[in-house]
């Protein structure tokens, strides 16, 4: 692959990741919750190149509000005559929208809710939108982790070689939620500093 064909793979792929992640947020407080703001990408339907960016905040939710969602999930999915227990995908699905449906707010105050779970599935079609969205909210979630999630250099450099040896990303069970995401960062970071060097 040319020079030129790499800068303009490379470009597009930018482009793309620039689109699909929003701003990055800030992070504020309001009424004793955390807040993040956020944009909702969403390819045009004339052109999947463009995205509408529709602008949101996240809330922080409490316990109870975890649990809420999940009863929504249970309800959407009684409502459309499926179980739970036989239907697994299909719940960790609407389980999953259900908790993002909850915790996307409007971008003003009151931060009130800004889709219910059905009319969240209705506005955001694709699952991709809804893994998308759901991703960006653990993130949220994992910044406001009050656990350490740096691992030590010996410890990053031996899940390296583990997983190398795998041949797949399964040793990361080892390590807990946060630390997991930190290990990822670190390593495109590394890697990207590596490919910049001359």
């Amino acid at each position: 692959m040319s020079s030129n064909e790499e800068d303009r793979r490379r470009a597009r792929f930018d482009a793309w990741l620039d689109r699909m992640t929003g701003d990055g947020g800030s992070i504020f407080e309001w009424n004793d919750d955390v807040y993040k703001r956020y944009e909702i990408a969403v390819p045009t339907t004339t052109n999947a190149e463009k995205v509408k960016k529709i602008p949101v905040v996240f809330k922080l939710l409490p316990q109870t509000e975890l649990a809420a969602a999940r009863r929504d999930a249970r309800e959407f999915m009684a409502s459309n005559k499926l179980d739970p227990e036989k239907d697994r995908d299909i719940f960790s699905v609407i389980d999953t929208v259900a908790i993002i449906a909850r915790a996307t707010r409007d971008a003003i105050e009151p931060y009130g809710q800004y889709r219910t779970l059905s009319n969240f599935l209705t506005t955001f079609k694709s699952t991709k939108i809804h893994l998308a969205i759901a991703d960006a909210y653990k993130m949220f979630e994992a910044e406001c982790d009050p656990r350490p999630d740096d691992l030590p250099r010996d410890v990053f450099h031996l899940m390296i070689k583990k997983i190398a040896e795998a041949g797949h990303l399964g040793p990361l069970v080892a390590i807990d939620g946060p630390a997991q995401s930190a290990f990822v960062l670190r390593l495109v970071a590394e890697t990207l500093e590596r490919s910049q060097t001359p």
